[in-house]
């Protein structure tokens, strides 16, 4: 069963204003290849505050060609090695298990066969996540990237949590609000 919910990745007071709102929220770090780990966890711990009433920290693991920056792939080892790293140092930092956002590249590149012991976020827009990732659990899924939200200019991701209601509040935790949002509040997914 999966549950459809709302939730934001927010930083400062962004953070403030979505926890006003009664929207789930929590930190999100997209990795960059061409950083070191730790450089990447020290810049992390540094501007995200360690709210206990966030979601568990999400970890963006992807290859990204199309950057300027940093178009590159690494060896699966040292990608690897990173990712193991990266979660750690998350986990330590905030005390919540991080969860891992991967698309189908990545994941038959590096994490296929590895890191069970994470939530795992997958992105797939053209498939349901069986047909891609297998027999591999996962906790969330990247539907689209071409959803609607009232309120938001454009196109937003939307994605489902696997799970009814009372698994959404075992997973979210504190994070979870069980009064509804303020009238004015603008629901991302």
């Amino acid at each position: 069963m999966a549950c459809a919910g709302a939730m934001a990745a927010a930083s400062g007071t962004a953070a403030v204003s979505t926890a006003r709102a009664g929207v789930p929220r929590g930190a999100y770090h997209f990795v960059f290849w061409c950083r070191s780990a730790r450089e990447q966890m020290d810049w992390f711990k540094k501007n995200v505050p360690n709210d206990p009433t966030a979601l568990p920290p999400v970890l963006d693991v992807e290859w990204n060609g199309h950057s300027q920056l940093c178009p590159k792939k690494l060896p699966k080892a040292q990608a690897l090695a990173m990712t193991e790293y990266m979660l750690r140092e998350m986990e330590a930092y905030t005390g919540k298990r991080p969860i891992i956002y991967t698309t189908i590249d990545f994941y038959r590149d590096v994490i296929d066969g590895d890191l069970h012991d994470y939530p795992l976020w997958v992105r797939t827009v053209n498939a349901e996540p069986h047909e891609r990732y297998g027999d591999r659990r996962w906790v969330m899924w990247q539907y689209t990237d071409q959803g609607r939200v009232p309120g938001i200019k454009g196109n937003v991701d939307r994605n489902v949590f696997v799970g009814d209601e009372t698994a959404w509040r075992h997973f979210a935790g504190p994070a979870f609000v069980p009064h509804a949002p303020a009238s004015n509040a603008v629901a991302m997914n």
